[in-house]
């Protein structure tokens, strides 16, 4: 909440005006006293990479506790469920259960552009405590290619060596204009986000 504080007036004086805001937090509660949180991320995850993502988690156990803790967890996207796995943590004896674990989930083309990570435990009791999170994806493709000049700047004239590879059974094309033309018309680039969009829709 903004403090008004009072001002002093004058004719010459411009009176401030303030804006209130507010933001109202709801109490999380758990019947078990058990929690898991999956971190966010602030960057967009790498194709082709595993990306760690830590997980949180406070557990009540009760009498029957348990020499591990097993977590199960699925991976959504594009409306199926692509990857499902277990994490094992374990746990010592005669302390709190609680603690944080990094997940190495990979990240392709069939995870783009957007997750959605479901982890999720059992507990003796029967009870199930989950957490859940959304990660942003770059765009991926299935076959990679490179282009490249063997010289980045030449003079009028000057022959050039264009170097093309890709992966088998990819199909390429090249497409050759001047600058200016996107210039004046910027929306006929292309780019790996709008391939990506096209081929999603």
């Amino acid at each position: 909440m903004y403090q008004n504080k009072p001002w002093c007036n004058s004719d010459h004086w411009i009176t401030p005006r303030h804006g209130n805001a507010f933001h109202t937090a709801y109490m999380f509660y758990s019947p078990s006293k058990s929690y898991v949180h999956v971190e966010p991320v602030s960057k967009t995850l790498s194709c082709g990479h595993r990306e760690p993502v830590r997980v949180h988690y406070i557990l009540n156990q009760g009498d029957k506790k348990e020499d591990e803790i097993i977590f199960y967890y699925m991976v959504k996207a594009k409306g199926d469920i692509i990857r499902t796995g277990t994490h094992r943590q374990p746990v010592e004896q005669g302390t709190e259960t609680k603690g944080d674990f990094l997940l190495n989930p990979s990240v392709d083309v069939d995870t783009a552009p957007k997750i959605h990570l479901l982890l999720y435990t059992i507990l003796p009791s029967g009870g199930l405590v989950a957490g859940l999170r959304d990660f942003t994806v770059e765009p991926c493709f299935s076959h990679k290619a490179k282009l490249w000049f063997s010289d980045q700047e030449g003079l009028p004239g000057q022959k050039a060596q264009l170097h093309l590879s890709a992966f088998p059974g990819s199909l390429c094309a090249i497409h050759a204009v001047d600058q200016s033309v996107f210039l004046f018309k910027p929306e006929a680039e292309l780019s790996s986000e709008k391939v990506s969009s096209e081929c999603i829709s």
